[in-house]
């Protein structure tokens, strides 16, 4: 009879009302860090493959002269890019990739697959309509090795000042 009462008594509901929000708050700030380890760990191989992805996409092989650790003090703001999608002018074009400069002079690789749409204005086009220094926008998923996957290509028209590079 004592054990129930003191299961009703109100320090008890109280012990028992702390004990369940500390659980509570500690799985909270358990899946904050987990989501923040992924985050930094796609951050950091985006970071690391940079360099090749853009630099292989101009010749067949891994360059050799230039690793990603002589550009790791050039890439300060390369871990706060939106990876995403992407405004900017198109550089390069092969079969299935894009080479854009974005508004931060930051040049990303941009995959473009049988899945992704392209529109200029309301027509549907291909990447063979796509020609350099035209500007387009993307929306895309971004993959470990830094590069983004489209899925939706919309071709802008060239503005007058040449606000964007």
């Amino acid at each position: 009879m004592d054990s129930d009462k003191a299961f009703q008594s109100k320090i008890f509901i109280l012990i028992l009302k702390i004990i369940i929000l500390t659980a509570i708050l500690l799985f909270i700030f358990w899946l904050g860090m987990f989501i923040g380890q992924k985050k930094g760990q796609f951050r950091y191989a985006r970071r690391e493959s940079y360099c090749c992805n853009i630099l292989s996409f101009y010749s067949n092989s891994r360059p050799n002269f230039l690793p990603p650790e002589h550009l790791k003090g050039m890439l300060g703001k390369q871990s706060s890019v939106n990876t995403y999608g992407i405004i900017g002018r198109i550089l390069k074009i092969s079969d299935n990739k894009l080479v854009v400069l974005d508004r931060d002079g930051i040049e990303k690789t941009v995959i473009v697959s049988q899945e992704t749409i392209i529109k200029y204005f309301q027509k549907t086009i291909s990447i063979k309509d796509l020609v350099i220094n035209n500007m387009i926008a993307v929306i895309g998923e971004p993959k470990e090795n830094g590069q983004i996957e489209a899925r939706f290509i919309r071709v802008l028209p060239q503005p007058e000042n040449n606000i964007l590079p």
